[in-house]
């Protein structure tokens, strides 16, 4: 009876080794998945960053853009006030008609640089405010995941603080055998 006893009690022995071995299995599965959620968090941070850089060169080759274009406006102005200027010593009529002529062209592109100017200026201030917007979101979805991953820290640590302890009592049911 004795043999029978002993060899129930290692039976038992055995099985409660093979139950805490699954729970140390269980455990290391869950610490691999927040791993990997980890590592996905790193990327996503990564790639809305690189995305944000990208907005504001973006955002600086549209304010120079606007710049050159009004430059460009200002240097036309002053061309054809020149060329205005330079026909008010021929005679009366026809330094009227070439005054009005440049005139009327000078507004004309004065008017058409403004509208360029007020158009580009509008279109960078669309890209700003939806780069904004993108940025915003960006930065809330990566506060979002920087929150997921403490709380997955957390997690871990907790884990690894339960893989710790089922390890001193698998070490201790090992050293018991």
């Amino acid at each position: 009876m004795t043999t029978k006893l002993q060899a129930a009690d290692q039976i038992r022995n055995l099985a409660r080794l093979y139950k805490h071995m699954t729970e140390a299995a269980e455990l290391l599965d869950s610490i691999g998945s927040l791993e990997q959620a980890t590592s996905e968090a790193q990327a996503a941070t990564a790639a809305a960053q690189a995305e944000r850089a990208s907005a504001l060169i973006e955002l600086d080759q549209l304010k120079n853009q606007i710049s050159e274009a009004q430059e460009q406006a200002a240097k036309i102005i002053a061309d054809a006030t020149t060329a205005a200027a330079q026909t008010t010593g021929e005679a009366d009529v026809a330094a009227q008609q070439i005054r009005a002529t440049a005139q009327n062209d000078a507004t004309g592109i004065v008017n058409r640089a403004k509208a360029k100017a007020a158009e580009l200026e509008i279109d960078a201030k669309n890209l700003v405010s939806a780069k904004k917007a993108e940025l915003a979101k960006a930065t809330e979805e990566l506060a979002k995941v920087q929150a997921e991953v403490e709380a997955a820290r957390g997690t871990l640590s907790g884990l690894q603080v339960q893989a710790e302890e089922l390890r001193a009592k698998l070490q201790g049911l090992v050293q018991s055998l």
